[in-house]
């Protein structure tokens, strides 16, 4: 049995196998999620830190410093008192959000590449994963319950499995002519080594379910809104936006929809979203960009 393109399930499986089996020994040379955002999140994690000792970390790295003093200051979370130190940048935002946001902004480098095939899958899988996680945080701003920078967080690493396959490709001179095939592979193998990657990082289990159903168009619960149900509309969105959604089902036709209540005009309240929204994600786009 073979997929649309004629690759062959038996292969895909056998290549999926094989990376994970070198992901698990150690073997692949994959990313590790940059020292920085292990340290924040360590810190963060631990239940007697402070604030002080939080803010000797994130001064460690001076560009890291620089974008949350930015943030601080930005229309999204600017009061009367302009922020001029790390310290009151933690304070005005909250640890929840500096947790999020040092992990968004360390992803960057981590779609890093050697091959020139590769190079050119990971910038394009990068500029699709922060297209959709900026429309999934204008999404979740103004949805209850859910947390905008955490939701932008998820929809960031949606797509991060497709690092293994770049790593293991890279080590395959043969596969690095196929780009079809590399494609496949990808598709193939992103909801498994993403969970793997993510696990290693050690990401909370939540994240896990925004990879496995961010390309779950019929996928339902019983719940509230939650991140994959956020992820899964902006990413529809944002494949409509680049004209990549031919054959794809309408935004206001998915499960998902339901759960956005104020979303019940349709597609053109989406698109008035995103409208609204312009200045607030430019800035995020600029910000997750920089390395």
């Amino acid at each position: 049995m073979s997929d649309q393109l004629g690759v062959s399930l038996a292969e895909l499986d056998a290549l999926k196998e094989e990376i994970s089996t070198l992901m698990k020994a150690g073997k692949l040379k994959l990313p590790g999620l940059p020292d920085i955002a292990v340290r924040v999140r360590q810190v963060i994690n631990r239940a007697d830190y402070s604030t002080a000792e939080l803010a000797r970390v994130i001064q460690s790295d001076i560009p890291l410093t620089a974008r949350l003093i930015q943030v601080a200051n930005c229309p999204l979370y600017k009061s009367s008192m302009p922020v001029e130190h790390v310290h009151a940048a933690i304070n005005r935002l909250g640890t929840k959000v500096v947790k999020s946001l040092v992990t968004s902004f360390a992803l960057r480098r981590v779609y890093a590449a050697k091959s020139k095939v590769t190079t050119q899958l990971a910038e394009r899988s990068w500029k699709h994963s922060l297209q959709v996680a900026t429309i999934a945080f204008a999404l979740a701003r103004v949805t209850p319950k859910l947390d905008p920078e955490h939701v932008m967080l998820a929809a960031l690493v949606h797509d991060i499995g497709i690092l293994p396959v770049l790593a293991y490709v890279e080590t395959h001179a043969v596969l690095q002519s196929d780009e079809t095939k590399i494609s496949q592979l990808v598709s193939h193998c992103r909801v498994e080594l993403g969970v793997e990657v993510l696990r290693m990082w050690r990401f909370d289990d939540d994240v896990f379910d925004v990879v496995r159903y961010a390309e779950c168009w019929d996928y339902e619960h019983s719940g509230i809104a939650n991140d994959a149900d956020a992820v899964i509309i902006a990413q529809l969105l944002a494949l409509k936006l680049v004209g990549e959604a031919n054959g794809l089902p309408e935004p206001e036709t998915l499960p998902a929809h339901r759960k956005f209540p104020m979303f019940k005009l349709g597609r053109a309240a989406y698109l008035e979203l995103i409208s609204e929204a312009k200045d607030e994600m430019a800035e995020l786009t600029r910000l997750l960009s920089a390395a």
